[in-house]
């Protein structure tokens, strides 16, 4: 009897121990980190396609540095921000854009057909230097813009530049 009352008092308390060993340890699921990582992964994802595009048409005289979606205050839709940089040597009086965006889901945004969008830009760059431009779109569920690209440029001198 003595005997039992020793090993289920050792039980007992290996069990006591346990179980304050296991809270102290316990780890707490983050949603915030979670978030923040994913939010992470969808940029990076993003700017790896925007790095691609910018590796493979080198003679656009555009650069792409970031393109997301910007919830507009006091509406449930979102604008699409792209941040870009002349890299010519010459004054850019316009430049024609056109990008595609998806949802949290990889499904096509409804920024237009199938998830794609454009727009322009009258502002004069000068070479070197960089600018935002901000398109109001109805997209209210967009999550990631994955493809970015200036397909035309037009020149203060009035000569034009297309993608291929």
């Amino acid at each position: 009897m003595k005997k039992m009352v020793l090993i289920l008092s050792i039980i007992l308390l290996f069990l006591i121990l346990l179980g304050a060993y296991l809270r102290k340890n316990d780890v707490k699921h983050d949603f915030a980190k979670e978030l923040q990582e994913k939010n992470t992964a969808d940029s990076l994802t993003a700017f790896h396609s925007i790095d691609s595009i910018n590796t493979i048409n080198k003679s656009c005289p555009i650069v792409i540095k970031s393109a997301y979606f910007k919830k507009r205050e006091y509406s449930m839709y979102q604008d699409v921000v792209i941040n870009y940089k002349n890299v010519s040597n010459k004054p850019v009086k316009a430049i024609k854009f056109e990008y595609h965006g998806q949802t949290v889901f990889g499904d096509p945004a409804d920024i237009g057909s199938n998830g794609e969008g454009s727009g322009f830009t009258d502002e004069i760059i000068k070479p070197g230097h960089s600018s935002t431009g901000v398109w109001n779109t109805l997209c209210s569920n967009g999550d990631t813009i994955t493809f970015v690209r200036a397909y035309e440029v037009l020149y203060a001198d009035k000569s034009k530049w297309r993608a291929l």
